[in-house]
């Protein structure tokens, strides 16, 4: 018995010279933060982006913990009087007084939706009438964004921009909330390339955010598609809930009209669903005969039986979801436009 455990104990001292990963990290590049493999300094070149205007990034601190930003591509690519960076939550003056003049320029916009914002496209371009202009974009999750937007009472005073919605997000590995969501880098190179009239702007920033999505696929990551596009194509397992219904809405998800009458469709579907199964029926599963064999019958046959056989609570129930499929089909069916 003695023997038979120093052996096992000299077994198992063997596994300890065994080595578990990797001894050292892989060397990581200067400016990008990422492997030296999947660098995407490279493609920016040795001269950076010339403008005029000034991008300015309120960033949450829990963004800054997250490997796959974008922006440090802003701030590889602009040069350092035309990038600046912040890090906080409510931003007061008493503790960042660098953000006082710039929130009281009358040339800061900020890039954020909602009812009271204007169309990039409506800014004037800059030129001989019009200074350059302080593009401020606020860097986190939406609702970090939210959040960082309505506890800071100066960005309520900054004039709110939002984009047209008629550009497709190159960031496919993350999932954005609506077909129409773009990420910070895209954001800051859509408004620098249109209001200064240069698209080549826009592709030398969003070159290399096509090159770390690319990387990433090549290493095993899925390209993703945005909850907009999961919900309207009948994809989504998850049950809509009220919150991600007004995130989208909050959002401006495109076609918006049609958006909402599927949802409110969706959500009235589901609503009178559980009041009829709380109510005791109908039963949409197969029917079993006296013999207990299996007598499949189909669900209109199963509807059409119950509204005869239910009381009048249940025969209106069930009269509104003759109404919501007809809706709910056609919804799915044009899902092609939503894309």
């Amino acid at each position: 018995m003695a023997e038979g455990i120093e052996e096992e104990l000299a077994q198992l001292a063997d596994l300890t010279h065994i080595e578990i990963g990797r001894r050292e990290k892989r060397p990581l590049c200067n400016i990008c933060s990422r492997p030296v493999g999947v660098c995407w300094c490279w493609s920016l070149g040795r001269q950076r982006v010339e403008t005029s205007c000034r991008v300015v990034i309120l960033q949450h601190p829990h963004e800054e913990k997250r490997c796959l930003r974008t922006a440090p591509i802003l701030q590889a690519a602009l040069p350092k009087g035309a990038y600046v960076e912040v890090k906080g939550k409510r931003f007061p003056f008493s503790r960042f007084p660098q953000l006082e003049d710039i929130f009281t320029n009358e040339n800061s916009i900020l890039m954020y939706p909602g009812e009271k914002a204007i169309s990039l496209e409506e800014l004037p371009h800059v030129g001989k009438d019009q200074p350059p202009y302080n593009i401020i974009i606020i860097d986190g999750t939406w609702q970090q964004a939210k959040s960082m937007y309505h506890n800071c009472c100066h960005l309520h005073s900054l004039r709110q921009v939002s984009l047209s919605g008629k550009y497709i997000s190159e960031y496919v590995i993350r999932t954005q909330p609506t077909e129409d969501a773009l990420s910070t880098v895209e954001s800051a190179a859509i408004a620098l390339a249109t209001l200064e009239q240069n698209w080549s702007i826009y592709h030398t920033l969003v070159y290399p955010l096509q090159l770390l999505c690319q990387y990433q696929i090549q290493h095993g990551a899925v390209p993703h598609q945005s909850k907009e596009h999961m919900i309207i194509s009948g994809r989504s397992s998850k049950p809509l809930g009220k919150r991600t219904y007004k995130k989208l809405r909050k959002c401006g998800a495109k076609q918006g009209d049609s958006l909402s009458e599927f949802m409110d469709s969706l959500t009235l579907y589901t609503s009178q669903v559980e009041e009829i199964n709380h109510a005791g029926g109908p039963n949409f599963d197969g029917v079993k005969s006296h013999d207990g064999s299996d007598k499949t019958e189909t669900k209109n046959c199963n509807l059409d039986r119950n509204i005869h056989n239910s009381s009048g609570n249940e025969t209106q129930n069930l009269n509104m979801l003759h109404q919501i499929f007809p809706v709910l089909n056609t919804a799915i069916e044009s899902s092609q436009e939503f894309r």
